[in-house]
């Protein structure tokens, strides 16, 4: 059996009291009604993403710093350290600032001299825009480091590392700010008025922590897909397999790459969080485009690989959300419908949803 796990992070609840789901399409409704409703708590924590693993968030913390190393695909020798590496801009008084313009040729001629910043105990990894990752060989994580969103706004000298080992991270961030700073590109950025890319910040040091491989444990072959580099890393730290082509846009994820790939895997788990950049920014009626657009060109079309189960998980970091659960081979209809009416509904109770994607993924 093929099963699908849908998971619209923000699409219900918010303090507005807007859903995408009030004004859902009748051929949604349709299919929604022959499904199980259930509610679910409100999803929060440093790591929410764990829930696409089934993973309780509580049960374990690990550092930005790994993650960002296993979203590049790096496997480093143990022992080594593994930090976040953004690529952010120092003003002429000193001030770390988040840079005005990020254009993609700007932040690769920034990252191909930040490269021959490495060292033997140094290694510089290239990512994704800003976000990129450093490895310590043999380093140490008995130092402090400033988080970069923590770090904006203040003087770079006094919120560079701290402790054990700190002279090498020192150097690495001096180095980057006299090399970048020179570059005719960041000359031309200045005299357009916009701020340079001019230093490299490490921060969210750790190491590779010891994490179950949940395809082994669980026997199923599950892909997830995602635009978050957090959940590309956390999928490998976990022995799942990921993807993030075409879902990495704001609002609008391409789904023509997900049905060739449902023949090579038995799960398929999606986290989008296009639900939640629409409603932060007060586009309700994308979200319930983008509903109709997910429904049609990714659940609906799955629903026909029968037998399958099909999971939409409409969740909320403000209050509770909801779950349809819908499977071809226990079709059922409810009362309960399946939109924000049914948290007024006393019958209609609350998990966490990790615990209820962890029982999708192994039943």
């Amino acid at each position: 059996m093929k099963r699908l796990v849908f998971i619209a992070q923000g699409l219900c609840g918010g303090t507005d009291g807007d859903s995408g789901l009030r004004m859902a399409p009748k051929p949604f409704k349709d299919w929604a009604a022959e499904g199980t409703v259930v509610g679910i708590a409100p999803v929060q924590g440093r790591l929410p993403e764990l829930l696409a693993l089934g993973v309780d968030p509580d049960s374990i913390d690990i550092p930005e710093g790994p993650i960002m190393v296993a979203a590049l695909g790096h496997d480093p020798p143990e022992r080594s350290v593994h930090f976040c590496l953004t690529l952010g801009s120092v003003s002429e008084s000193g001030v770390l600032e988040q840079p005005s313009d990020t254009s993609g040729a700007d932040v690769a001629e920034a990252l191909r001299f930040g490269e021959t910043l490495s060292t033997k105990s140094l290694r510089v990894l290239q990512g994704r825009g800003r976000d990129h990752a450093l490895v310590w060989l043999e380093g140490s994580v008995e130092l402090g480091t400033t988080p970069w969103y923590k770090a904006v706004g203040r003087p770079y000298r006094p919120a560079m590392p701290e402790g054990d080992g700190e002279g090498a991270l020192r150097r690495l961030i001096d180095d980057s700010v006299n090399l970048l700073a020179e570059q005719d590109f960041n000359k031309r950025r200045r005299d357009e008025g916009q701020s340079p890319l001019n230093v490299l910040w490490p921060w969210g040091q750790g190491f590779r922590p010891q994490t179950p491989h949940l395809a082994l444990k669980r026997g199923r072959a599950v892909l997830i897909l995602s635009g978050s580099l957090r959940m590309k890393g956390l999928a490998k730290l976990f022995g799942y397999s990921s993807l993030d082509e075409g879902f990495s846009k704001p609002l609008w994820p391409d789904y023509d790459s997900v049905p060739p790939l449902t023949g090579r895997y038995d799960d398929i788990v999606v986290l989008s969080d296009n639900f939640a950049v629409a409603r932060e920014h007060g586009r309700i009626e994308d979200m319930e485009r983008m509903l109709v657009e997910a429904f049609s060109q990714l659940l609906e079309p799955f629903t026909q690989r029968r037998p399958a189960r099909v999971s939409l998980l409409a969740t909320s970091a403000v209050g509770p959300g909801l779950a349809l659960l819908w499977d071809s081979e226990r079709p059922r209809s409810e009362a309960m419908p399946f939109d924000e009416r049914a948290l007024e509904d006393r019958r209609l109770g609350v998990r966490p949803a990790w615990e209820l994607v962890k029982e999708l993924v192994e039943a």
